[in-house]
């Protein structure tokens, strides 16, 4: 049996299109943080997604929690940083996604080494919908 000389090419082409199609069902977080915080009322947590140029890498998706620390209200985060994804999970009797934003985007302190770093992350797209520039 004498197999067509387009059956190779072809068959590397699906075999690539489906993997990058998988890839993004199958997306395992880089980085979770819990932040020990009580809630407030029914204890019902609401969750937003963001897409953050800058979350690259797991140590960025670590500095990019950093100011989340002393956010009330904020409970989780979830980075996926081969996706620009962050996930924030928080009671929204006590932050407004607009301080969870503006929190990632400030620029982040560190007290060990008394380096202050600007410009690291920009939220780009929330829940789907792109921020203005």
């Amino acid at each position: 049996m004498k197999v067509p000389l387009w059956i190779v090419p072809f068959l590397v082409v699906v075999v690539a299109a489906s993997s990058v199609m998988m890839a993004g069902m199958f997306s395992i977080p880089s980085v979770t943080i819990e932040f020990e915080r009580e809630t407030t009322g029914n204890g019902q947590l609401n969750q937003v997604e963001m897409i953050v140029d800058g979350v690259t890498c797991v140590d960025m998706a670590k500095t990019a929690s950093v100011n989340l620390e002393s956010l009330a209200g904020v409970k989780k985060f979830v980075a996926y940083a081969s996706h620009n994804r962050v996930v924030v999970y928080y009671d929204p009797e006590k932050v407004e996604i607009n301080d969870i934003v503006k929190a990632i985007e400030d620029p982040v302190f560190f007290e060990e080494t008394g380096e202050i770093l600007f410009d690291l992350y920009k939220v780009v797209e929330i829940e789907g919908k792109k921020t203005l520039i």
